[in-house]
């Protein structure tokens, strides 16, 4: 009888023991998930911060694209508007006059 409940004892003790074992692996699977989880959370906030970047670097891009855009139509309208007035000077010159003084406008 004495034996049986030194037995029950070591039992029990052999059962907490693998629960105990089974916590301490919980535990450490969780901290592994935790640190996985903040290396993932560390490259996507890296990605985003890259992202932002290119944005930005894409936005300076656009903006430098416009300002050519726009500086090369002034200058197709100024040489139009030159190109005019010599057609002009050749007309005149062919009826005699005297030429129109070339300026910019």
């Amino acid at each position: 009888m004495m034996e049986d409940a030194v037995d029950d004892c070591f039992a029990k003790i052999r059962d907490q023991d693998l629960q105990l074992a089974e916590i301490r692996q919980m535990i450490e699977a969780g901290s592994r998930m935790r640190e996985e989880n903040h290396r993932r959370q560390e490259r996507i906030r890296k990605k985003d911060q890259i992202i932002s970047q290119l944005d930005a670097e894409v936005e300076y891009g656009r903006r430098l694209l416009a300002e050519s855009e726009l500086r090369n139509a002034e200058k197709r309208a100024r040489n139009a508007r030159w190109e005019a007035q010599i057609n002009e000077n050749y007309r005149r010159m062919a009826q005699g006059l005297p030429p129109i003084i070339l300026h910019d406008s």
